[in-house]
């Protein structure tokens, strides 16, 4: 047996929002209850792990911007000869190095190489 809702989409919208905005008003009520009656051991838990919370987030931070650094440098190559910088999608692994280095050696232009190595 099926039922027939016969509203508008704007009803069956409006009445979405206001089932989900009245989840949300009880929810924030029963937390800030919850909060006023549990106040002393959230205030020694504050004090516990704020310090350590602080510390993880600031060695993400310089975590992040530490690898952020390293592959720009490594996605960065200078080339001496037309004095232009040639920034790459991913690093080069060890044997594109060393193919990238012959193929220099041997007087191929850097965007060539890199060009043909599906790097830029």
């Amino acid at each position: 047996m099926y039922t027939v809702d016969d509203r508008s989409i704007k009803e069956k919208l409006k009445d979405f929002f206001n089932r989900r905005k009245l989840k949300w008003q009880t929810r924030t009520e029963k937390l800030s209850k919850w909060c006023s009656d549990h106040s002393d051991g959230l205030l020694l838990l504050a004090i516990v792990s704020l310090p350590g919370l602080l510390k993880l987030g600031n060695t993400a931070i310089a975590s992040r911007k530490e690898s952020k650094v390293d592959r720009r440098r490594q996605c960065d190559i200078y080339d001496r000869r037309s004095d232009i910088h040639w920034t790459i999608k991913k690093p080069l692994n060890a044997r594109e190095k060393l193919e990238f280095e012959r193929r220099y050696a041997n007087g191929e232009s850097t965007g060539d190489i890199l060009h043909s190595m599906h790097k830029l």
